[in-house]
């Protein structure tokens, strides 16, 4: 499909290219320098609340669901683009 909107595969492979990066950064901003072992032997404490997580499983909730409403709304555009081979096109 990239070649048939694009007519290239590069903004793939930019892609591709940048989520490593993008993930450290996202995984530093989250986790910060302090990193420190974890006792596994001691029992977790269910009850205190995280904030980051909770912040995160909200975040991709939402655009979960703007995604497909995104697909909902525009179902037989993609059930078009799906039937079309984008390779076959230039």
């Amino acid at each position: 499909m990239s070649i048939q909107w694009l007519g290239t595969q590069k903004a793939v492979f930019i892609w591709a290219g940048l989520m490593h990066p993008l993930c450290l950064i996202i995984y530093r901003l989250w986790i910060g320098r302090d990193f420190k072992p974890i006792d596994v032997d001691k029992p977790l404490n269910m009850f205190r609340r995280r904030g980051g997580l909770l912040a995160g499983g909200v975040v991709l909730s939402i655009l979960g669901l703007a995604l497909a409403l995104m697909i909902y709304w525009d179902w037989e555009v993609c059930v078009a683009a799906a039937k079309i081979t984008g390779a076959a096109h230039s």
